[in-house]
């Protein structure tokens, strides 16, 4: 069971505050604070500390969220979980250009805002106990422009915000921990199966692959796949470059 967390909304309309109020209380967390504002939400932050932030996109002011998100995380890593009722593709990607732990759309219901919750926490505490090795390695992977992937036991460990943008994901929680097959489309799965399982076994030599991947929209695009294993929080680990080919 999960140790109840202090979470902090950003919300200028009262009555979604107050629902967010009352799920947050009903999960189990502490409502620490509520902030109407950008500027709020970055003061509230540093006066209150909390464990995980719901961050309205579309405030009111001369500052969104996503700039705020910006100006908290210069110095905090506080785990924050994007709330919004814009669904344009523009938006997303300005919201994945910041380290986010979740997205949601409104209108928010208690299981997605539970599932998104959930994984904020868990991937945000991994974090914190991976060794000085293991923060590099993040560091660096999360900062590439190019898409990567850490696999474990053929599960996602790790995705950056690269690869993020390349498969349209919104809801990470449905994709790390989860099978790395679900993102190759379906004709070219055997050979990428194939793939893990020589890497599995010591038995390739990490040659490019070329296959077919599937986004979260369903679209199909072309890839070369590059993969090499490293040791990441002591596990044997393949790490998974994608590059598109259109």
């Amino acid at each position: 069971m999960i140790k109840p967390k202090n979470i902090l909304v950003v919300e200028e309309d009262k009555l979604l505050a107050c629902i967010f109020k009352m799920y947050i209380q009903n999960l189990g967390h502490n409502l620490v604070g509520i902030a109407s504002s950008a500027n709020e939400s970055i003061e509230k932050c540093r006066e209150l500390a909390p464990d995980l932030v719901l961050m309205d996109i579309n405030l009111n002011g001369e500052m969104e969220g996503i700039h705020a998100t910006k100006i908290i995380h210069k110095t905090s890593n506080t785990p924050i979980i994007y709330v919004t009722g814009e669904t344009s593709e523009s938006t997303l990607e300005r919201a994945l250009d910041t380290n986010i732990y979740g997205y949601l759309v409104k209108p928010i219901t208690k299981e997605p805002l539970q599932e998104n919750i959930q994984y904020a926490i868990k991937k945000h505490g991994q974090f914190q106990q991976l060794n000085l090795g293991d923060k590099r390695i993040l560091t660096l992977i999360s900062g590439s422009t190019t898409p990567i992937l850490l696999i474990h036991d053929e599960l996602v460990r790790l995705i950056n915000q690269a690869a993020v943008r390349l498969f349209k994901i919104i809801h990470l929680h449905q994709i790390v921990d989860h099978p790395v097959i679900g993102l190759i489309e379906e004709k070219s799965r055997a050979d990428f199966q194939d793939y893990l399982q020589k890497a599995n076994y010591g038995e390739t030599n990490f040659t490019d692959i070329y296959l077919n991947c599937v986004d979260s929209n369903l679209a199909i695009f072309p890839v070369k796949i590059c993969g090499h294993d490293l040791k990441f929080d002591n596990q044997k680990t393949l790490q998974l470059t994608f590059n598109r080919l259109e």
